[in-house]
């Protein structure tokens, strides 16, 4: 029961920020690669941040409130930077937060 209630806290909360706080608080969006859910974890949790858990859909991501920058990850692990709309948005400055680097997101030609 608690495990439910926990991710049904997650889920509201991820859509909650997405439907209302990202359009309002945060700006230019910034392509970041693919990153894990474990990835995401464990550099959220070295940096500070607070993890946003993951949604009905598989999306996940981390905030970093005090350096003002949020990863959202969909499912396929493609993952999109925020940062405040008080500041210019650096995708740099997202990777730093969480000490991530850009993953390429080229997809290898199947070679059969």
């Amino acid at each position: 029961m608690r495990k439910w209630t926990i991710l049904t806290v997650c889920t509201l909360a991820f859509t909650i920020l997405g439907t209302l706080v990202t359009p309002l608080a945060l700006a230019e969006e910034k392509n970041l690669g693919k990153h894990s859910q474990d990835e995401i974890r464990k550099a959220c949790n070295a940096a500070g941040g607070d993890l946003l858990g993951v949604s009905d859909s598989g999306s996940y991501g981390c905030e970093v409130g005090d350096k003002g920058t949020m990863i959202l990850c969909n499912k396929n692990q493609q993952c999109t930077g925020y940062t405040s709309a008080r500041t210019h948005s650096d995708h740099n400055k997202i990777l730093n937060s969480l000490k991530l680097k850009v993953k390429s997101t080229t997809l290898k030609a199947d070679t059969k």
